[in-house]
């Protein structure tokens, strides 16, 4: 049963909108406040790290963009093991059969990890690892007097072995992930299904389908505008980053909704289909002898499989370097706004003038 407006759509890692999926894997996640994506990338139970006021959100289901889309509103929602392997195979070319394997900072304190590590490079496989605030800690570039400190979400790093004892460090890559801000508050919501979990213990999942505006109460519309304008200079300068000769690729990861609400940011282009789900933007040059390596990735969770925490599915992988970006976000876009300024700002000004003074007026 679904209805209209904005909506909860994942608690702790699994739907419950617009149908909650009652399995024993969410009802023990849900029931003891777990991140089911840090717990996977641990190794260890792993509580939700966000506010008592919107803990367990994942996701939001808002039709801001003309149709329901889910939103994401947490970063961990992203850490999804098949969406983090295909990064790493796309930005290091991994060819398709050679054995690779990807760890969280964190296993590398379990002594089985560490031997483990060893056995597989030792075989010729390639391993890499990734950081990140909870993982092992953000890496970041200092400030200098020539440019700011910046954060990266997402850190990875291709490890291999020097000798029996000692690591080498191979190309580093960037993943920067697009969360959505939301006006307002999830409080009464989260409240609400908290009191129904508490209080229907053993048929929490049939009420919560029966009561679907538990998770829509005083929750309000994403912030696009500001969402688009927070992220667009680092997006920027992290893709110039990527050309450095010891960084593999940058990557930005949206959900599916956030791209289609940057369109009037960029222009609205018509993506250039370049074979299976890889696309690059109207001008690109794909016969450059050096192609760009930083990727806007576009994904969304298959929530119609009924698994759950449902697989994060990778729509389009799309191409794009920092001048690319520049071109529709202060070329095209500006464009398009001054084409529809200069056909409507004159007969505004008339209206405006004629609320407080009935003349004629003649625009040339």
């Amino acid at each position: 049963m679904s209805g209209t407006g904005n909506f909860i759509s994942e608690w702790f890692g699994h739907r419950v909108y617009p149908e909650a999926i009652g399995t024993q894997k969410s009802k023990e996640d849900q029931s003891n406040c777990l991140c089911p994506f840090l717990t996977i990338a641990k190794g260890a139970a792993t509580e939700c790290v966000k506010a008592p006021a919107s803990k367990g959100v994942c996701t939001i289901n808002a039709p801001s963009n003309g149709a329901p889309q889910d939103w994401v509103v947490c970063p961990y929602r992203i850490f999804d093991n098949n969406l983090l392997k295909g990064l790493v195979k796309n930005l290091y070319s991994i060819p398709e059969g050679e054995q690779y394997h990807l760890y969280a900072a964190p296993l590398l304190e379990k002594p089985n990890k560490r031997t483990e590590i060893f056995r597989l490079l030792h075989e010729g496989h390639r391993v890499f690892l990734y950081f990140d605030q909870k993982l092992g800690g953000e890496i970041q570039i200092s400030a200098t007097a020539n440019s700011p400190q910046m954060l990266f979400d997402v850190t990875l790093v291709e490890i291999f072995a020097v000798n029996t004892y000692e690591l080498g460090l191979g190309k580093f890559a960037i993943m920067e992930i697009q969360t959505m801000d939301f006006h307002g508050s999830y409080r009464n919501a989260v409240l609400r299904i908290n009191n129904a979990l508490e209080l229907h213990p053993n048929n929490f999942y049939e009420e919560l389908n029966r009561n679907q505006w538990w998770l829509a109460e005083k929750i309000e519309g994403p912030n696009i505008a500001n969402v688009f304008k927070r992220t667009f200079y680092q997006l920027m300068f992290k893709f110039q980053i990527a050309s450095s000769a010891i960084c593999a690729g940058c990557v930005i990861t949206i959900p599916e909704s956030v791209w289609d609400s940057w369109q009037a940011f960029l222009g609205s282009p018509t993506l250039i289909h370049v074979g299976a789900d890889e696309y690059v933007l109207p001008g690109a040059d794909i016969e450059a002898e050096v192609l760009s390596n930083s990727w806007i990735y576009v994904v969304n969770a298959d929530f119609e499989s009924g698994v759950t925490p449902s697989t994060l599915l990778i729509k389009k992988r799309i191409r794009c370097s920092a001048t690319d970006l520049a071109h529709y976000a202060i070329g095209e876009a500006p464009k398009a706004a001054i084409a529809e300024l200069e056909s409507s700002i004159m007969p505004t000004l008339v209206r405006r003038i004629h609320k407080f003074w009935k003349v004629k007026i003649n625009i040339s």
